[in-house]
């Protein structure tokens, strides 16, 4: 496969920093479509094909969405990378301003090409996205006013008609109709694309994916599109136990991977703690393990893992999940 010309861009709320690794060139264009355009006129006078780079960036959350769909467009190979790993393949550096971090970015992007994953993306994807993130956070209020209701109510022995009771009481009120605002459009955007809609039906028949996880499957996986098996997705959600041993100095049992991410990571737990109260083979699954003296939070996390190889062969095979009952006893 022949190597790409690694581009490093960090990127701000209004400004990309953008490190050309082949000449070590500069330049800083604003976060809008003229800018990106700049970027495309820049590339083309260095001779580069678009074909041939590669754009490498950390995660920045909704900065960096119009660069993505503008780089799909245009036809250029972009990966977004967490910025703690570039900063760990960097090692120590002195200083810091956006121009360093971009050739740090470009330089990672060059050493570490072949293993990079290549982003697919999806207006509709980042706008799921969005939706799932701003459910996420009212949803955190909502349970902030209620745990504060409560013991407001047990404690302060405040009269139920007092305005402090009544005007939470009416914020959970319309933090529940927002969320399902957001809800129904969720489900409206997914209903909307076939392939979306097929998947979203494939993943709620197993037990422990509800509306959330099956959601945030879709988003994190761009509907399936950007890992080819199980066993890579588990490896971004530091599920997947990697060995940590050299010569015979240093011998310990395998162990996960801190460099994740976090939110899909927590939203597997939650699942995973759903079917084994509600999956009769799971259940079976972890009551053995942790008879037999195995670590709880281990089982747990094969648990995770049992789930995330099921998503993926259900939506290889096209078909919803058959529960099996035989070895639940």
């Amino acid at each position: 496969m022949k190597k790409k010309h690694s581009i490093g861009v960090d990127v701000s709320k209004m400004t990309l920093d953008i490190v050309f690794k082949n000449n070590q060139k500069h330049i800083k264009i604003s976060n809008d479509l003229k800018g990106f355009k700049s970027f495309t006129k820049e590339i083309k006078s260095l001779g580069l094909p678009l074909e041939d780079c590669l754009v490498v960036m950390e995660h920045t959350g909704v900065y960096s969405y119009p660069f993505e769909n503008f780089l799909s467009k245009m036809g250029i190979s972009f990966s977004k990378v967490p910025a703690l790993q570039i900063k760990r393949s960097a090692g120590i550096v002195r200083g810091k301003n956006d121009k360093a971090d971009a050739k740090q970015i470009a330089d990672f992007g060059d050493l570490h090409q072949a293993s990079l994953k290549l982003c697919v993306c999806s207006e509709k994807t980042n706008y799921l996205k969005s939706l799932l993130s701003l459910r996420e956070r009212f949803v955190t209020q909502k349970a902030g006013y209620i745990a504060s209701l409560k013991e407001q109510e047990a404690f302060l022995g405040i009269n139920k008609s007092s305005p402090l009771l009544k005007t939470q009481k009416r914020m959970i009120a319309q933090l529940t109709d927002q969320i399902e605002e957001i809800e129904t459009e969720i489900k409206k955007v997914i209903s909307e694309d076939e392939a979306m809609k097929k998947n979203y039906e494939l993943l709620v028949s197993i037990t422990g994916v509800g509306f959330v996880v099956a959601c945030s499957m879709i988003v994190f996986t761009n509907n399936f599109t950007m890992f080819s098996d199980a066993r890579k997705f588990a490896s971004y959600c530091g599920i997947a136990p990697f060995d940590h041993s050299s010569g015979t100095s240093l011998v310990r049992r395998p162990r996960i991977s801190h460099l994740a991410n976090k939110k899909i990571k927590c939203l597997l737990d939650l699942a995973a703690r759903c079917a084994i109260n509600y999956d009769l083979e799971l259940k079976a699954f972890f009551k053995r393990r942790t008879e037999s003296g195995k670590n709880k939070r281990s089982t747990i996390n094969i648990v995770r893992n049992k789930l995330v190889y099921r998503m993926f062969a259900i939506v290889k095979r096209e078909t919803p999940f058959q529960k099996n009952y035989q070895n639940a006893a």
